[in-house]
């Protein structure tokens, strides 16, 4: 019972934390990645510059603790976004994390012209995986039943860091 109260928790956390993302801008700061260029720059007004390959996305609370730090690489080859979240606790120790691959697809079955493959791994405070899920959504983020293989998921490599200090320095992002 305490494990899945806990795990409750730790949803419901992170569905807290993505709203306060998209409903509090300014407590959101956004770096770029563009070619050629050393490190991610700091993006001010939110005008990402040209050529851009990677937004990443710090997000504080309402008293400065980083909550959430969300990569986005877009991959105009195959007209695709990608995004990789992490999510902390008071601890700034990671508690989910969240991939989802986003590809435009032709499937009429599909609604919204695009596919996702979601994956969402939730830690308990050793960082062991107490749960994960893996789900196909359409453009509209709906979960959709089809199969897998028949969508060309390009499956970039990524790495889950264990607390806010590793991610920051793993994407080398400079506050």
């Amino acid at each position: 019972m305490f494990f899945q109260s806990n795990l409750d928790s730790l949803k419901k956390k992170k569905t807290d934390i993505h709203r306060y993302r998209f409903s509090r801008q300014s407590r959101v700061i956004v770096f770029a990645d563009t070619p050629g260029s050393k490190a991610p720059i700091r993006i001010i007004s939110y005008q990402k510059p040209d050529n851009t390959q990677c937004l990443y996305n710090v997000v504080r609370d309402s008293i400065g603790k980083i909550v959430c730090i969300a990569k986005i690489l877009y991959d105009d080859n195959i007209d695709g976004e990608f995004t990789y979240e992490y999510y902390f606790d008071e601890d700034n120790k990671t508690f989910a994390f969240d991939m989802r691959e986003l590809i435009t697809t032709s499937d009429k079955t599909i609604q919204g012209g695009a596919v996702s493959d979601f994956y969402s791994k939730y830690f308990d405070r050793s960082f062991k995986v107490i749960e994960q899920e893996n789900y196909l959504t359409n453009g509209f983020y709906q979960p959709v039943k089809a199969d897998k293989n028949k969508f060309s998921f390009p499956h970039y490599k990524y790495t889950i860091y264990k607390n806010v200090a590793e991610c920051l320095k793993g994407y080398n992002l400079k506050l």
